[in-house]
């Protein structure tokens, strides 16, 4: 390998003599390689049998013959017969996994990059590792877990990409670098806390800059790009006190002049901040603003005795979810279907401080159920029966069925939901309702007791002063830097990680607050009703069977723009008689503009709310001045 590595391949003679001696290598590493190859399979066969346990831990420790000659083949294990036939069948099956799998075993395919192999940890190492590794779901990597759960980065959820990272660092030299390309999930998914906390403890991290969701790196993908690069640590070096970091907004990002971009947005930062907990790459002046919030309020769990609960997930929705309807034919069949069917929102129906229900239906058949007694449910439910079946314990593909054609393995029985959903009963409750994935600060009071869907939380309570913080745009503001981003920069305000929000004592003025937010609530109630009424309007007076948004959502428009958006929306050959004019203008003037007026009263009642939270939490006017010069893309009442 040495001479591999002086010869320059700048003519064939040098090209054939590296070949050769390439050749020498493999054939003198070949028994090596086959031993570490059996090692290196032993987490990639499956759950073995005791005997089968013991057979492989007998060969290994030379029980059953030469280990090095059982790996490669050239020998057959002998001793006792039990270990022995277990052996004679493990081993082929090791081979053919080394041989699918290629397994790279590092020291031998780069001999004179360390030196004492025999020591646990052996010196030497790369002095540098670069990469793009690739990002594969962890539903992916499901049969590749068993040999994955070795590594100290290990989590059931974690991407593919995590286990690289760790790998790497371990490939370096003291003082080595790693500089790799990732998604920027890492900076805060809940998977991604030991590999965070990995680098924090094993590597000094010199530099991390986040581009948000910038399209243009790669044009072949939908990635969230970052730049990591750290540092092995050397003990003849002193760790450094900080990291430089750099958050560029996508729509922000430059990339004729990326380098001189990414070097003036670039701060440092106390390597202490770059620990387990989700990393916030902000300059030190906003995170002491964040803790000063932390400070100021118990966390949500706490202020409200318990956490928010996640939707339910039926496993099939064409089944469990029914239009109106549906819902009639149903209960006409069979009154006490009411009993079971229950008003539902779906992820898209959850507004800023009210819902819009769509008029869709689920049936809850919760685990327990006594389907007999519902037999026009049971009908209905029974057209979907091969899709609603639980895949069984042990189930193997075949042939003739590559997939299961229901739902995943679990104790429920077919018509009921995948979900056990044991705080069903908090749904019948007021509650706070709000999406899986926020692209704005929307979070709802629900009154009416809706069931919610997969795509929503909700929080056991109607508090309106906690309601009043989650929508306020300070929350908004704070949430954009704790919370994981997602594509197009939308927020994941998982349950876990709202527990954690801050929320401060209500302030003296709960009477205005609650006052307030009725206000807000009923005026976006209405104004949804009014917007359906004016649905129903459009098309039966006029035809219009799929209106515009500037028709659906009319309430910025005064009475001639009103009629100019409903002449744009009708066939150009239409004219309007004065008559209909005069309609267009009444009809305005009827729902229109009072909804207008009671959604900009309702905005003056968010900014009275805003500036209570505001002193709730203690700001300072240097406070809302870095606020307002650091806010985030659809922070309300901004602009």
């Amino acid at each position: 390998m040495a001479r591999i590595e002086e010869v320059t391949d700048s003519d064939i003679a040098e090209v054939e003599r590296s070949a050769a001696d390439f050749e020498l290598v493999d054939e003198a590493t070949r028994p090596l390689r086959a031993f570490l190859d059996l090692v290196q399979a032993r987490p990639w066969l499956g759950t073995l049998s005791n005997i089968e346990t013991r057979a492989l831990n007998a060969v290994l420790d030379g029980l059953l013959g030469n280990p090095v000659a059982l790996a490669a083949g050239s020998e057959a294990p002998r001793g006792p017969a039990a270990h022995r036939d277990a052996a004679a069948r493990l081993l082929p099956r090791a081979r053919a996994l080394a041989n699918d799998r290629r397994f790279l075993h590092w020291q031998v395919a780069f001999p004179g990059v360390w030196t004492d192999w025999e020591q646990a940890a052996p010196p030497g190492g790369f002095d540098a590792v670069i990469g793009n590794p690739p990002y594969v779901r962890q539903e992916a990597i499901r049969e590749q877990k068993p040999s994955l759960a070795a590594y100290r980065a290990y989590d059931g959820a974690a991407d593919l990409y995590v286990y690289f990272v760790e790998r790497a660092l371990s490939l370096l030299r003291p003082g080595g670098r790693l500089a790799f390309v990732l998604t920027n999930k890492w900076l805060k998914a809940a998977y991604a806390e030991r590999l965070r906390g990995l680098l924090a403890e094993h590597a000094w991290v010199e530099d991390v800059t986040d581009f948000g969701h910038a399209r243009g790196f790669f044009a072949d993908a939908d990635v969230m790009p970052c730049v990591v690069t750290v540092r092995r640590p050397d003990p003849a070096l002193d760790a450094p006190e900080e990291a430089t970091v750099a958050a560029i907004p996508a729509a922000e990002v430059g990339y004729g002049g990326l380098e001189a971009q990414v070097g003036a947005a670039r701060f440092a930062l106390p390597r202490l901040r770059l620990g387990q907990e989700a990393w916030v790459l902000e300059p030190p002046e906003v995170l002491a603003l964040l803790d000063k919030l932390e400070r100021a309020g118990r966390p949500l769990r706490e202020y409200v005795g318990r956490a928010p609960h996640y939707g339910i997930k039926t496993g099939f929705n064409e089944a469990f979810v029914v239009d109106q309807a549906t819902r009639n034919v149903l209960v006409g069949e069979d009154p006490r279907s009411a009993e079971l069917i229950r008003p539902f929102l779906r992820g898209q129906d959850v507004g800023r401080w009210a819902a819009e229900w769509a008029g869709e239906w689920m049936i809850f058949a919760r685990h327990g159920t006594c389907i007999e007694k519902y037999p026009a449910i049971l009908r209905h439910l029974g057209a979907f029966r091969t899709r609603l079946e639980p895949r069984p314990a042990g189930w193997r593909p075949t042939a003739a069925h590559r997939t299961w054609p229901g739902r995943k393995p679990g104790s429920y029985k077919w018509f009921e939901l995948q979900d056990n959903v044991a705080y069903w009963q908090a749904f019948a409750r007021p509650k706070i309702i709000y999406q899986v994935i926020q692209f704005h600060p929307s979070y709802c009071l629900d009154r009416d007791g809706h069931l919610s869907n997969d795509k929503t939380f909700f929080i056991p309570s109607a508090d309106p002063w906690l309601l009043a913080c989650l929508n306020s745009p300070l929350m908004w503001w704070r949430n954009w830097r704790r919370l994981p981003h997602l594509k197009d920069e939308a927020l994941s305000p998982m349950g876990f990680l709202m527990e954690q929000v801050p929320i401060p004592d209500p302030p003296a003025e709960r009477a205005e607050v609650t006052a307030a937010v009725e206000a807000l609530v009923t005026a976006r109630q209405d104004a949804g009703e009014t917007r359906r009424a004016l649905a129903r309007w459009y098309r039966h007076e006029w035809g219009i069977e799929r209106p515009p948004g500037a028709l659906l959502n009319p309430f910025s428009l005064d009475a001639d723009g009103f009629t100019a958006e409903l002449r744009r929306a009708l066939p150009r050959a239409r004219r309007l008689s004065a008559g209909e004019l005069d309609a267009a203008a009444r009809e305005h003037a009827a729902s229109v503009a009072p909804m207008a007026l009671r959604l900009a009263q309702g905005r003056r009642h968010e900014r009275r709310l805003a500036t209570l939270v505001e002193q709730a939490y203690g700001l300072t006017e240097a406070d809302r001045a870095l606020i307002l010069r650091t806010a985030p893309p659809r922070m309300p009442l901004v602009g």
